[in-house]
């Protein structure tokens, strides 16, 4: 049994960026078995969520034949509620006709569905005859951030590790220039300011 997942961090709240995690189990019978036996025999796989305390919050079972599969979670517990923020524990393993049983695959998943602190700008001068400038702020360390003039022109670069976010000869129009700032965090959420 083999799972891989497509990200262990994801953010459930409807904004369509990364609200679910995708998984693919990949089933293979032993050596031992037949080449018929491959093809007909079925293999139940399931899946289990756990808090850390070891509380099962989700689980389901599904019998397949060998192969690859994909399959997708949201978030929800077995009440079909939504989790709280936190890491979590999966579990998936897989059981033959006969008994055996796989090693357990463990992974921990982690839900986060709040948005980094917003962007906080370094006070510059209210007026200047310079065409650019260099604009200074904090955000969340590794976050991609996008600066965003009134004329719609946008400027990129990711946060450093000390929290300080650089954007260098931003262009100025004249008169008043009004700025905004987009600091998405690595589940997804965003802030805006």
């Amino acid at each position: 049994l083999q799972v891989a997942f497509n990200a262990t961090l994801f953010s459930p709240n409807g904004d369509g960026i990364q609200d679910t995690v995708n998984y693919a189990v990949t089933l293979e019978l032993p050596s031992q078995h037949t080449a018929s036996e491959n093809l007909n025999q079925f293999i139940q796989v399931s899946h289990e969520l756990q808090s850390s305390s070891g509380n099962v919050l989700y689980s389901a079972k599904q019998d397949v034949k060998p192969g690859l599969y994909s399959y997708t979670y949201d978030g929800s517990s077995a009440y079909g509620t939504m989790l709280s923020d936190g890491t979590y524990v999966w579990l998936s393993g897989a059981t033959d006709r006969y008994g055996n049983t796989s090693t357990t695959v463990t992974s921990n998943l982690t839900l986060d569905t709040l948005a980094p602190a917003a962007a906080v700008f370094y006070e510059h001068a209210a007026q200047t005859n310079q065409s650019t400038i260099n604009i200074t702020a904090t955000g969340e360390a590794g976050a991609d951030a996008l600066l965003t003039d009134g004329a719609g022109v946008t400027y990129s670069n990711t946060v450093d590790s000390a929290g300080n976010l650089y954007f260098t000869g931003v262009a100025l129009s004249e008169g008043s220039n009004t700025f905004n700032v987009v600091l998405p965090d690595t589940a997804g959420n965003r802030s805006v300011t």
